[in-house]
């Protein structure tokens, strides 16, 4: 009689397969154990002990050869794994984040041949490197620093300097390899380079900086041209100042001298710069800004004594004299004049020329200086013999806009306003042929009578007041007024008012209109007349209700231009049919639906890429409330045939089973391509239209060969005649037979050994069992 026994071998640093025995009297030798695995072991040597702890959860050690085998690191940066015979490329596999960092060791692989022993000794060590930074100043570096800074994480690390030397040198030490850059920090001096970067592996990395001049800022209040001198004569130039902080880069040391170039007066008249003060800043503020006024008088009897203006500043109430600046004849019979003018930001100044026997249009002229720019030319006067125009408004009403218009409508305007009197005045004024007097003020009418005498009359206005059934106000109802031709609309304010003014004489029909509502009353007359302020009010009640919804894809993304269609399907309704499009964001507004009908509401579209529409249509009752959450969801054909499918086998070796399909051609099949096998054994393909008329098979494959076993596959024959499709192929692995045996070695002799002492210590158990069981 003969038992079978599995027996199971241990020995540190190997690993062996179990295997199975039959031992009887007659038969005694079992068959010889050998290794199937053996340890390899190594460590990690870390130069930064800060990163033990990502190493030790996050790193993990390759050894590749026909398969990828792995292992992890302990906690004392060891490694070990077991392993068939082979030769491996053994390597570190780095998570992304240690990547990103530049953590690197070295050597990058190693070479491992596993024969009949364990082996040990594989090192990996961090690499770190360094930076070297020069630096070249025109005359001390000192009060520089030096900012590095790791692209990968943004970490940045500073290095000052305190020396007065001309060149310095500064070195970071123990980097991670990867990209940095190197900035010079620093307010005062050019750089030719503020920013380099320098990428560090295995060899270190060095950058140099060059100064290039010192930093001089300039804060102007205003724009202008100014001369840059430095004291010693050996820098000039004339730069171009921008209103605002202005930076230029002066390139020798020393003191420097800044004048600005300007029709604007600064303060200071000229600033210095001294380049051993490098904190100072200079700033120079326009304090009086030019303006230039022309008279033109047709006469060349005048010269700088018998003209002048008068200039008042009705902000201090001080005048000044001014006299041409310039004077020339542009013909026989005239003289043209320029008088300059400086006057401070904010000043209102009150131009009056004077001479004798001579009369100016205008008479004077008012200016604000806003010292935003120089005011050139800003008007000129023109000098001859004139008269004086007077008129007024009655009843009486300040600022009135009065206009004189001089010959035909596109001539001159002379402009000027009413004063507490109602009273206008022209002059004194060139002898004028013909003119035209119009007084103008919002919502006033005027009549001329006799003279220069106007009657006043005020235009009338209408008031729309627009509330719901609960007296609450109506925003957004549009609001028509029309009488004849005059026509106008408008909107209603959140306040649910509008306010039409400047009315002529005329009944005017008012009438609102929003959306499902209705208003009462329907319209309105307002008979307008001058002076009249009338009022109107409308009472809005909803008398119609909307549908709010959505129509977006699969995958949440919104459909828009979808047209959607409520139709009504209850008696009463089913002549009503409104409809709504979607905009960006997939939504939609029905409006215009009736109370107590029932609606089926559907998208309606004919693009030939919509294949399904889920659901088909939602039947809603409307009540006394709009109705929202109504959201279609959209399929959209694809452009491919997709195959989904997975193959059935044994678990251990899915993952390395690929599947390939071939075309049935007459000359047989034809491979057309694999594809990897996904989690649970599932698999996609994805291929384009036109294959609709094309047979395929599908069968199972190992990636690489796995040594001891055969792999055996159904074959699967698919088509896409939809544009869909999904199969199982089964597949079956096969253990191939051992027929090498081998006597006489250690390994036999600890099996049998090890069996004799389970038959022995078996029989011993069973024996003890019964005579528990049954007695002695």
């Amino acid at each position: 009689v003969s038992d079978s026994y599995t027996v199971t071998a241990r020995l540190v640093g190997y690993e062996f397969e179990d295997v199975v025995i039959a031992l009887s009297p007659s038969q005694t030798e079992i068959t010889t154990l050998f290794p199937s695995k053996f340890e390899v072991s190594g460590k990690f040597e870390l130069s930064k002990m800060s990163l033990k702890d990502e190493l030790i959860h996050g790193v993990k050690v390759d050894f590749v050869s026909d398969a990828l085998y792995q292992t992890e690191v302990l906690e004392d940066l060891s490694f070990k794994i077991l392993l068939p015979k082979g030769v491996y490329s053994c390597s570190p596999n780095l998570p992304n984040e240690l990547q990103l960092k530049g953590v690197t060791f070295s050597p990058d692989t190693i070479q491992v041949s596993v024969t009949q022993t364990p082996l040990s000794g594989i090192v990996f060590s961090q690499i770190l490197s360094s930076i070297s930074v020069k630096i070249n100043c025109l005359s001390s570096c000192r009060d520089l620093s030096t900012l590095l800074t790791a692209t990968s994480t943004g970490q940045v690390t500073s290095r000052g300097l305190a020396t007065d030397d001309v060149t310095a040198v500064v070195s970071y030490e123990d980097l991670l390899p990867g990209n940095y850059t190197v900035e010079i920090e620093d307010k005062f001096k050019c750089w030719r380079d503020r920013i380099i970067s320098v990428s560090v592996g295995k060899e270190n990395g060095g950058v140099e900086f060059f100064q290039s001049g010192y930093i001089l800022e300039i804060i102007f209040s205003h724009d202008t041209s100014f001369d840059l001198v430095i004291a010693s004569g050996a820098f000039e130039e004339r730069e171009e100042g921008k209103a605002g902080v202005n930076t230029y880069c002066v390139p020798l040391p020393g003191l420097y001298h800044i004048t600005p170039i300007s029709c604007h007066q600064f303060e200071p008249k000229e600033a210095t710069f001294d380049t051993s003060q490098p904190s100072q800043k200079v700033t120079m503020t326009a304090v009086r800004h030019q303006t230039i006024t022309r008279i033109k008088a047709d006469t060349n009897e005048i010269t700088n004594e018998n003209i002048k203006l008068l200039v008042t500043t009705r902000k201090s109430d001080s005048s000044d004299t001014i006299y041409p600046s310039s004077v020339s004849n542009e013909d026989r019979n005239v003289t043209l004049l320029e008088f300059v003018i400086f006057a401070e930001t904010g000043e209102n100044l009150f131009i009056e020329p004077q001479a004798e026997q001579l009369l100016f249009l205008p008479a004077t002229y008012s200016l604000e200086i806003t010292g935003e720019s120089c005011l050139i030319y800003l008007t000129t006067f023109l000098a001859n013999r004139g008269s004086v125009i007077k008129g007024r408004v009655q009843p009486a009403v300040e600022l009135v806009v009065v206009e004189l218009r001089v010959g035909s409508p596109s001539g001159e305007v002379l402009r000027t306003h009413t004063d507490a009197d109602g009273e206008f005045i022209f002059g004194p004024l060139p002898k004028l042929e013909s003119y035209e007097i119009i007084p103008s003020s919002p919502g006033l009418l005027f009549e001329k009578r006799e003279g220069n005498l106007f009657l006043v009359r005020r235009m009338g206005s209408v008031s729309v007041q627009v509330v719901d059934e609960l007296e609450r106000p109506l925003a957004s109802v549009l609001v028509s007024i029309h009488c004849g031709r005059i026509r106008m609309n408008n909107l209603t304010s959140e306040t649910g008012t509008l306010l039409y003014t400047e009315l002529q004489v005329c009944e005017y029909y008012v009438k609102p209109s929003l959306k499902e509502y209705s208003f009462a009353p329907t319209g309105e007359i307002a008979a307008v007349e001058l002076d009249s302020e009338l009022q109107v009010r409308f009472v809005g009640h909803k008398v119609h209700y909307s549908v709010y919804g959505s129509v977006t894809s699969l995958n949440q993304h919104p459909q828009w231009s979808i047209e959607v269609l409520a139709r009504g399907i209850t008696d009463g309704c089913v002549d009503i049919a409104e409809r709504g499009v979607t905009d960006r964001r997939g939504s939609f507004r029905i409006q215009g639906l009736k109370s107590k009908c029932e609606y089926r509401i559907s998208v309606v579209s004919l693009s030939p890429r919509i294949e399904n529409i889920i659901p088909g249509s939602f039947v809603v009752t409307v009540g006394s409330e709009d109705l929202r959450e109504i959201h279609f969801r959209i399929y959209n054909r694809t452009e491919q045939h997709e195959l989904t499918g997975n193959i059935n086998g044994p678990d251990e070796f899915m993952d390395r089973m690929q599947v390939k399909l071939y075309q049935e051609t007459n000359r047989g099949l034809v491979h057309v391509s694999n594809v990897p096998v996904g989690t649970g054994g599932f698999f996609r393909y994805s291929l384009p239209r036109g294959s609709e008329e094309k047979e395929f098979i599908l069968m199972v494959d190992s990636k690489t060969r796995i040594q001891g076993y055969t792999v055996s596959s159904d074959q699967s024959a698919v088509s896409f005649q939809e544009g869909k499709r999904h199969t199982s192929v089964l597949f079956r692995i096969g253990r191939v037979e051992e027929t090498d045996r081998h006597g006489g070695s250690f390994f036999q002799l600890t099996a049998a050994l090890i069996a004799i002492f389970i038959v022995s210590r078996f029989s011993r158990l069973i024996r003890q069992s019964f005579q528990d069981i049954f007695g002695k």
